[in-house]
């Protein structure tokens, strides 16, 4: 997603992907550069916490800086701390 002059926000790209495979985000990026002549612009991706995806983006994207989106990453968190070997009561408690 990407802000045009206007401020107003504009999707770049949609893919529609078979799986999440390395081989499938590939052809996505490679899709998506082959119809942006300007795609050594962006220069910052949100994604989930998918490290194979991160690893794959930044060889893709040397000059973008890879985001975590804060929903992921707060949904993971509340996964883990839920995990009866943290103390699942504690948290809870914590967190509401």
């Amino acid at each position: 997603m990407i802000y045009d002059v206007f401020g107003h926000r504009r999707y770049v790209k949609y893919a529609l992907m078979k799986n999440e495979s390395s081989g499938c985000l590939t052809d996505a990026v490679t899709s998506f550069k082959s119809v942006n002549a300007t795609w050594e612009n962006v220069r910052a991706i949100i994604v989930d916490k998918d490290f194979g995806e991160i690893s794959l983006l930044l060889t893709q994207f040397p000059g973008a800086r890879i985001l975590l989106c804060v929903f992921h990453v707060v949904k993971y968190l509340r996964g883990e701390m839920a995990k009866r070997e943290y103390g699942a009561k504690r948290w809870r408690m914590l967190l509401t």
